[in-house]
């Protein structure tokens, strides 16, 4: 049977398992029949690849919705966004075709990291059940609208606060309009989306050790899932001159909790919003035998520790008068490359850099009283920073001494302090 035998029910089948939007459009200019066949049934070609793109058929009209918000540059959709039933009555254009793609990128890399850090710490790529993925990707892209339609203004201009209240009115409505669970996978997606943004601002500052108190991470979510993750990539952390103390979504989102009927705490409900069950809930600390789940810490994530062990942590690891030493720590934090968005390196490279030197520190040859690691063995925190406590000076002395430096008087305060 040759390809034009085939009927149009079987090529219109084949059009619709098409990758891409791209795809599609190199494949119909190479055939009239295919293009013929095409013009026949565009609708429902064009919503089936959007469905693939965007992970699920379930989660089209929730990424439409964003799609046909993003060129709203007051950032405000009165009254409402279009309700997402509607979404798929409206025929999809090129350009909303080509944005659902690149949004798509987007929301399958934030998947990935959510996947990583709160599903299967032993794989960077998602792990996620395929309900778990349309939860994900359904609560992102609905909390990606809410950013870009209720964000706070970028500065204060003083102008009447009636239309600050009206956006705070316009975004509880938002969250109104979605069942419980729903809404929770919208507070789910948030809360990652803070936890990353918190993630950006310790792996990029150099100098400061401070945590930023209260809704600081979450208010700055404001910036949306695209900008975060963009940040992520760069390692660094931008700053958004209105978000401070806004209550940005979370103000919203506790009006809208309080009037659901719930059978468990608020916090258990968003805990298992997403996830149902993370994969070795019970995998304790092989050093301290403490049952971290989850959170521990090995040879396949080391590339997260950048962001929870800060380059201004790393220095206080050092032991005596060495975290003050300007000299030494400025040398180590250019080796470690705490300013990777300056250097412009990739996330990659930041992630191999953190990757060896954990493996590094973990074979290093030292005396036999101290702790003994393994490379397939699983930490928590804690006793990550007791490793980093025990060798980070004696691996960074290797180091040195592998480069040919020379070696400087053992001194009591530092190095070189003329006293």
């Amino acid at each position: 049977m040759s390809f034009s035998d085939l009927s149009e029910d079987v090529l219109a089948l084949l059009l619709r398992r098409l990758p891409d939007f791209n795809t599609l459009a190199a494949v119909i200019r190479s055939s009239k029949q295919l293009y013929s066949i095409f013009n026949a049934h565009p609708n429902s070609i064009k919503r089936k690849i959007a469905g693939s793109l965007c992970g699920h058929s379930d989660v089209l009209p929730a990424a439409l919705r964003v799609v046909r918000a993003d060129d709203n540059s007051a950032k405000v959709v009165p009254p409402q966004p279009a309700p997402e039933e509607d979404m798929l009555d409206i025929p999809m254009t090129r350009a909303e075709a080509e944005l659902l793609d690149q949004f798509g990128t987007v929301v399958g890399s934030l998947e990935d990291l959510y996947s990583w850090r709160h599903k299967d710490r032993t794989s960077p790529i998602s792990r996620l059940t395929p309900l778990e993925s349309i939860r994900f990707k359904r609560g992102i892209y609905r909390f990606w609208l809410y950013c870009e339609c209720y964000a706070p203004p970028q500065y204060d201009d003083g102008e009447d606060d009636s239309v600050g209240a009206a956006i705070t009115g316009a975004a509880i409505e938002y969250l109104q309009s979605f069942a419980m669970d729903d809404c929770f996978e919208v507070a789910a997606a948030a809360a990652f989306c803070a936890e990353l943004y918190e993630w950006n601002h310790r792996a990029y500052d150099p100098t400061s050790s401070e945590v930023p108190s209260g809704s600081f991470f979450g208010d700055h979510t404001c910036l949306g899932p695209q900008h975060i993750l963009e940040d992520y990539r760069r390692v660094y952390c931008s700053h958004f001159e209105g978000a401070e103390d806004s209550g940005f979504f979370w103000e919203s989102f506790e009006q809208v909790a309080t009037r659901f009927k719930l059978k468990e705490s608020r916090d258990d409900k968003l805990a298992h919003a997403i996830i149902v069950q993370n994969v070795s809930p019970n995998d304790s600390c092989h050093r301290c035998h403490a049952v971290r789940g989850i959170d521990l810490w090995g040879s396949t994530n080391w590339p997260l520790l950048r962001g929870l062990v800060s380059p201004a942590e790393l220095r206080t690891l050092l032991p005596g008068h060495l975290p003050q030493n300007r000299f030494e720590t400025t040398a180590l934090l250019q080796y470690y490359d705490a300013e990777l968005w300056l250097s412009g390196l990739t996330r990659s490279k930041a992630d191999e850099i953190m990757a060896n030197m954990m493996t590094e520190l973990i074979d290093l040859s030292v005396d036999t009283g101290t702790d003994a690691w393994t490379q397939d063995g699983w930490y928590c925190l804690d006793c990550v920073r007791e490793l980093l406590k025990q060798r980070l000076w004696q691996w960074w002395y290797a180091k040195k001494r592998e480069a040919g430096k020379p070696e400087q008087v053992n001194c009591w305060y530092g190095w070189n302090c003329r006293t």
